[in-house]
């Protein structure tokens, strides 16, 4: 397998498996972090250099000792939480300040880790950036606006909202360890490394429902917004990302973002890798409701339309412009909040009444958070209860 891009000496030397192998839960846990770790080595990426001037982070310790919340009708501890969800780093601010970092599993604050779908908020939120710039008119525009070639495709008569919120009405099947899903197939295309071949294989996909009738978790859908944001700004995403948010923000550490294709474009649904630091950054950013020094980033009603739900047929669902939202039956606690999500437990979780950014790195078994031995969310109830 060839090596696209410059790592630590620990990981240059780390024996890593194939992603399919990851996907189907072939693996056992060390070697399922050596090849999280290492994701930047499976396919050509655009480097993200780190700030000039590092942001700092105020450091106060919380005592954790009396912490425990309520899973699976027990009563489980942090180091419990750790441990049966197979977290390799944690992250934790309240009101900006730092009050819990940890790593497991060889993991170190300067360890690059791939945020999987995580990617997929942050490509949500530079489109964002862009329609603060004036690249991009609203989300209310269609995709083929900023690609044409799709005007006669599926995706001829979809909104970038539409794309954002999942329901484009492609259709779809996401599951990861199934190698005839369509999400394998876009992998099968994503490892031929030519220019174009994911754009035309999302293309020629068949249609499920009306744009806008079906709510369908769909990552060749962000590819397409990736696709159509570079097409608008007139750079590369990783360029983008430099400028808008890793620079101003103060980022720690450099970042890498996958590429359908040598000098080509970033898979805008995945593949991105960063440190944990920089991630509880970016929910910060996020809280601050896209500001950065008094710089307004983002549309400043941005953020709140990124994680409020909305209505399909009548019902109401619990997912934004490609950020979760927390389920109301969780309790009144996570009201606002909202989460970047990743398989095999990355996610950033974002509550801005509570004043509270958890950022989280794992390697889970099993890529679906529904497939979590712990519930996330329970313990996001028991962590923002301990904290007020």
């Amino acid at each position: 397998m060839q090596k696209w891009n410059n790592l630590q000496d620990l990981q240059q030397n780390e024996k890593i498996s194939s992603l399919e192998e990851l996907y189907e839960s072939r693996l056992d846990l060390a070697q399922r972090v050596k090849t999280i770790r290492n994701l930047d080595r499976f396919f050509p990426c655009h480097q993200i250099k780190q700030s000039l001037i590092p942001s700092s982070i105020s450091y106060e310790p919380f005592n954790f000792e009396n912490f425990n919340f309520l899973t699976l009708n027990q009563n489980l501890t942090l180091d419990d939480y750790i441990r049966l969800n197979y977290v390799t780093g944690i992250c934790i601010l309240k009101n900006g300040i730092k009050i819990y970092e940890n790593y497991f599993n060889g993991n170190n604050y300067d360890t690059q880790w791939c945020g999987f779908s995580i990617t997929k908020s942050i490509t949500s939120t530079l489109i964002g950036a862009a329609i603060q710039d004036r690249s991009i008119g609203s989300v209310g525009e269609q995709v083929s606006t900023y690609l044409p070639q799709l005007d006669k495709s599926i995706y001829g008569e979809v909104t970038i909202e539409q794309v954002l919120r999942m329901c484009s009405g492609v259709q779809w099947d996401e599951t990861y360890s199934n190698p005839n899903s369509d999400r394998r197939k876009m992998l099968e295309v994503q490892h031929l490394q030519q220019a174009d071949a994911i754009l035309n294989f999302l293309s020629q996909l068949p249609r499920k429902s009306k744009p806008g009738d079906l709510w369908n978790y769909n990552t060749g859908d962000t590819f397409i917004a990736g696709a159509l944001l570079k097409a608008a700004i007139h750079k590369s995403l990783s360029t983008y990302l430099q400028e808008k948010i890793w620079q101003p923000l103060g980022m720690e550490f450099p970042a890498s973002w996958w590429l359908d294709s040598i000098n080509g474009q970033e898979f805008g649904g995945g593949g991105l890798s960063f440190c944990l630091r920089d991630l509880a950054r970016f929910g910060q950013f996020l809280l601050d409701d896209g500001m950065i020094n008094g710089s307004q980033i983002l549309p400043a009603d941005w953020v709140k339309n990124s994680s409020t739900p909305f209505q399909v047929k009548g019902k109401s669902v619990d997912y934004g412009y490609l950020f979760w939202l927390v389920p109301p039956e969780k309790g009144a606690i996570h009201q606002g909040a909202f989460k970047a999500r990743g398989i095999f437990g990355q996610y950033l979780y974002v509550n801005p009444h509570k004043k509270i950014v958890v950022a989280t790195f794992g390697a889970r078994p099993k890529p679906r958070a529904a497939d979590s031995p712990i519930d996330d969310d329970d313990f996001l109830t028991g962590l923002v209860q301990y904290l007020n």
